[in-house]
């Protein structure tokens, strides 16, 4: 529904509410795990224009390896990141009651969200979709904690963001 609101396909009212707001195409969104849709959810995908790296719960997807590629093939800049734990496959634990099997795995996503800052330049990032209360919160929690880490090193490390020298 967020992407939806940030493209003015939904919530019209409401998103234009919000000063400065202005909708966004989806030629320059990138899914990277999406897995786990109807038909008629993956044509709606396919008719907007967005990129996908699809998870796939028969063959195990490098999804750092696509996600590089695909970074490297065309501009994302500035990017919006936004980071829905439930990205991550059902093996790895209970993340919000959406779990479905051809997700990343915590390499993977450490390793995804550590690419993002080498090509792209974050001017946000968003995490959610995360309920630490069915049963694999702290683990789910500290794999996100991660993947912000390498995140937010990755930029460090890119420039985009400057480390504090002085108080």
């Amino acid at each position: 529904m967020g992407l939806s609101m940030l493209a003015g396909k939904s919530w019209e009212k409401l998103a234009k509410s919000i000063p400065g707001y202005k909708p966004h195409r989806y030629d320059k969104l990138l899914y990277c795990g999406l897995r786990d849709v109807c038909d008629e959810s993956r044509q709606t995908v396919a008719d907007s224009g967005a990129d996908v790296i699809w998870g796939d719960a028969k063959v195990k997807v490098d999804f750092a390896s696509q996600l590089w590629k695909q970074l490297k093939a065309k501009g994302y800049s500035p990017a919006l990141v936004h980071l829905d734990l439930d990205v991550l496959d059902e093996t790895v634990g209970k993340v919000n009651g959406f779990e479905s099997a051809g997700g990343l795995l915590e390499a993977d996503l450490i390793d995804s969200m550590a690419l993002v800052p080498l090509s792209a330049t974050p001017k946000s990032l968003t995490v959610c979709s995360f309920n630490p209360n069915l049963g694999d919160g702290d683990k789910i929690a500290t794999i996100g904690v991660r993947a912000i880490v390498a995140f937010t090193t990755s930029l460090l490390e890119s420039g985009a963001l400057k480390k504090r020298t002085t108080i």
